[in-house]
C-alpha cells in the first residue's frame, strides 16, 4: 500500500489548529505551497480557500473576550494511539480507511475501545472550521474545541466544563456550536449550571455567556436512521473503500457510538410518523444496532426537553436544502422517508428550532454553515449583541412550491453529505490508489 505523500505545511496547520496556536495556523496558510493549496481548495472549495486566505490577511484589533468553537458530528480528527505510545490518523486518513483500520474506532457498550491494545485521542478540528476560527481570531481569543463524536455526550459535557473553567480565568465566555456541538452545549449548560452562569458578560452579555447554534439538531434528525441502517452517503462510500468489513461489518462498529444514538429523532414530538418506534431493536430488524444505546438516545433527548435560558442563545439556521423529515418502517429494517426543503439538508426546523430562541436565516447547507460567507461576516454581531442586519430573522419563502414527492426509499433521497468531504487531502492525492472492489 502506498505512503500518505507529505505535505508538510497542511500538516503545520492542522497541528497548530489542534494545539489551538492561531498564530501558527496563519503562518502554515501563507506557506501553503501551489499543491498543498489545490488539495485544500479540492477539500473546501476554491471559494472556501480565497476566503480563508482572505481572513487570514485580516488586520488584528483587541479582543473583546473569548469563545470556544466546537465541532459537529465527524467534525474531530481522531488519532489511534497503541500500547508504544505511536499516534496514527484514523479519522479522517483515507489510507487507513482502506486498511480496515476503522475498527480502532468500535466501543464496548461501556463505552471504552473494544481493542484493549489502542487507545483514542483527539487531534483537532477538521479544516471546516479553519474559517470560523481565523475569523473569530481577529476580535477574540479563539480556543477549538474538538470533541470525540462517537462517545456519549455527557463525557464531553464534563470536559468542556473542565477546559471553560481552566482556560477560561474566570473571564465571560462565549460558545459558538456546529450541529452535533450545540447538543454538547445544552447538555452542559444543564449539567454544570454555575459554570454557565459564571461565563455571562454581566454588561449586556457583550464579553461572554452567549451560544451560537448553528444547525443543531436539538430534537435530532432523520438522517441518523440512515446512518444506523447503513443507507447513508458516506457510511456506504466507507464501505465501499474498506477491504476488511463489509457494509453489515462495518455497522457493527460505526453502531457502537453512542452519540449516533443521541440524535435519534426525539420520541416527544409529535411528527405524525414512526420515528418514535425507532427505540426498540425490532424495527431494525437484521440492522445491528444495539438496545442500551437506543434507551440512552431516547434519555438523551427527553432530558434536553427543557430550554434553559432561550435567552442567551442563537440559532442559525440553513433552509431550502432537500432534508430527511419523516420515517415510514414498511417491515423490520426496511424504513421509507419524505423530504422537506425546511431544513438545511440534515437537520429539519421543526427538529432544530428551540422556542424562545432567536434564529436567523441563510440558504446554505449544513455542513457549510460554519464556512459560510454571510455567517462569518454576522459572527461578531451575533456574539456580542445577539442579533444581526446581516441574516434575516425572519424565515424566507421558498422560490418555487414543489410538489409533494410521497414516500422515498432511501436510495432515492440522495442525502447531502458535507462530512464526506472530511476525507481530507489524502483522498485526492490517493484516489488512483483505491483497490478495485
Amino acid at each position: 500500500m502506498p505512503k500518505l505523500p507529505d505535505y508538510p505545511h497542511l500538516n503545520l496547520l492542522q497541528k497548530a489548529v489542534a494545539e489551538g496556536n492561531m498564530d501558527a495556523a496563519r503562518e502554515a496558510i501563507f506557506a501553503l505551497d501551489d499543491e498543498e493549496k489545490t488539495l485544500l481548495e479540492a477539500e473546501l472549495g476554491t471559494t472556501t480557500v480565497q476566503l480563508l486566505l482572505r481572513t487570514a490577511r485580516k488586520r488584528r484589533r483587541g479582543k473583546r473576550g473569548r469563545v470556544i468553537v466546537i465541532n459537529g458530528i465527524m467534525g474531530a480528527l481522531l488519532d489511534s494511539v497503541d500500547a508504544q505510545g505511536d499516534a496514527d490518523r484514523v479519522w479522517v486518513n483515507f489510507l487507513r480507511i482502506i486498511a480496515g483500520r476503522i475498527a480502532d474506532l468500535k466501543l464496548t457498550l461501556a463505552g471504552q475501545p473494544a481493542n484493549p491494545a489502542v487507545r483514542i485521542q483527539l487531534a483537532g478540528l477538521h479544516n471546516t472550521y479553519l474559517p470560523m476560527l481565523l475569523e473569530l481570531d481577529a476580535d477574540w481569543h479563539v480556543l477549538p474545541f474538538p470533541f470525540d463524536w462517537r462517545i456519549d455526550l455527557d463525557k464531553s459535557a464534563e470536559r468542556l466544563a473542565a477546559q471553560i473553567s481552566t482556560w477560561g480565568h474566570g473571564e465571560p465566555v462565549h460558545l459558538v456550536a456546529h450541529s452535533m456541538g450545540g447538543l454538547l452545549s445544552r447538555r452542559f449548560i444543564q449539567r454544570f449550571p454555575d459554570i454557565w452562569t459564571g461565563m455571562m458578560d454581566t454588561d449586556g452579555l457583550q464579553r461572554g455567556g452567549r451560544l451560537i447554534m448553528l444547525g443543531t439538531p436539538n430534537k435530532g434528525a432523520y438522517a441518523v436512521p440512515l446512518i444506523l441502517s447503513g443507507k447513508e452517503r458516506i457510511v456506504k462510500w466507507i464501505a465501499g473503500a474498506d477491504s476488511k468489513h463489509s457494509l453489515n461489518q462495518l455497522l457493527q462498529i460505526t453502531n457502537t457510538f453512542p452519540g449516533s444514538y443521541q440524535m435519534l429523532p426525539s420520541p416527544n414530538v409529535n411528527l405524525d410518523d414512526d420515528h418514535a418506534k425507532l427505540f426498540k431493536m425490532s424495527p431494525w430488524g437484521k440492522h445491528p444496532v444495539l438496545q442500551p444505546l437506543l434507551d440512552k438516545g431516547r434519555d438523551f433527548q427527553t432530558s434536553l426537553e427543557k430550554i434553559i435560558e432561550p435567552e442567551r442563545m442563537v440559532y442559525v439556521a440553513g433552509y431550502d436544502q432537500k432534508t430527511p423529515h419523516r420515517i415510514q418502517i414498511k417491515s423490520p429494517g426496511e424504513f421509507k422517508y419524505q423530504r422537506t426543503r425546511d431544513g438545511d439538508g440534515r437537520v429539519s426546523h421543526e427538529l432544530g428550532l428551540l422556542d424562545g430562541v432567536p434564529t436567523f436565516w441563510v440558504r446554505e447547507s449544513h455542513g457549510d454553515l460554519p464556512k459560510n460567507d454571510q455567517v462569518l461576516a454576522c459572527i461578531h454581531d451575533l456574539l456580542i449583541t445577539g442579533t444581526t442586519r446581516e441574516l434575516p430573522q425572519q424565515k424566507p419563502s421558498r422560490r418555487l412550491i414543489e410538489e409533494p414527492e410521497g414516500w422515498l426509499d432511501p436510495e432515492d433521497l440522495v442525502p447531502v453529505s458535507d462530512e464526506a468531504r472530511m476525507l481530507s487531502w489524502s483522498s485526492e492525492s490517493l484516489l488512483p490508489c483505491l483497490p478495485g472492489k
